[in-house]
């Protein structure tokens, strides 16, 4: 089942980096540790 629409960002290298960091925290996928991020701040 499609969840809904994509998404593409362009980063910077420092952007990447701090999303990898958090990746490893949380143990999800960029696309998941995002999307936590996202709830987490209220946004979704």
């Amino acid at each position: 089942m499609k969840q809904g629409e994509r998404v593409f960002l362009t980063l910077t290298k420092s952007e990447i980096e701090k999303i990898d960091v958090y990746v490893g925290k949380v143990e999800e996928s960029i696309a998941g540790a995002i999307r936590i991020a996202l709830k987490e701040m209220g946004m979704i």
